[in-house]
């Protein structure tokens, strides 16, 4: 079973999403800021990452950063409500940028794509 890093800071579509990818199939960790994702990813490397890039305690970008120092293979989808970001994307930061949706289709795709594409190959880079 795959695991996803769902990084959300609304607990309510962190339940909306967590329910829609375990129907898929998927194990769901979630992560409500960015220290819980760092120490979830610094146990052990989910398979992929959907990351809410607007967090409200913490910089995104920089927590980002600081997650794909420790795994730099993880695919991270973005998934943000601010259509102002495409730069993570059109420089490699993250696999694909998906807009905030109750239609979960495009994100449910995204990580297909991510999963089936991506290297399996777990290289670990020690604490960040």
């Amino acid at each position: 079973m795959e695991t996803i890093l769902l990084v959300e800071d609304n607990p309510n579509q962190a339940m909306l999403y967590g329910e829609e990818l375990a129907e898929e199939g998927y194990r769901v960790l979630w992560a409500k800021d960015g220290r819980a994702a760092l120490d979830i990813v610094r146990e052990g490397q989910p398979d992929a990452m959907v990351f809410d890039i607007c967090l409200a305690d913490t910089d995104g970008p920089e927590v980002l950063r600081a997650i794909l120092q420790i795994w730099p293979n993880l695919p991270v989808i973005v998934n943000t409500a601010s259509p102002t970001l495409p730069h993570l994307f059109s420089n490699g930061v993250a696999w694909a940028w998906v807009l905030k949706s109750s239609d979960l289709s495009e994100l449910k795709r995204c990580i297909r794509e991510a999963l089936c594409a991506c290297d399996t190959t777990k290289t670990f880079k020690g604490q960040a």
